[in-house]
């Protein structure tokens, strides 16, 4: 979701909600694609991009 958090930052992180558990992060517009594709295959769960977001709760994507 696009909220005003997402467009009052430069970074545009947006709000990805998972509904079944009530639970949320920010995610910048670049990883989209990849949470989308590693949940869509289950190759991952929300659990282990929420672990490596930052300390501001928004996931840049891994360290490399």
């Amino acid at each position: 979701m696009a909220d005003k958090v997402t467009m009052d930052s430069p970074e545009m992180p947006f709000l990805v909600v998972y509904l079944e558990c009530a639970w949320g992060m920010r995610v910048v517009p670049r990883e989209l694609p990849a949470i989308h594709i590693n949940l869509s295959i289950g190759n991952m769960d929300f659990g282990e991009f929420e672990e490596s977001a930052d300390a501001d709760g928004v996931f840049r994507g891994f360290p490399r």
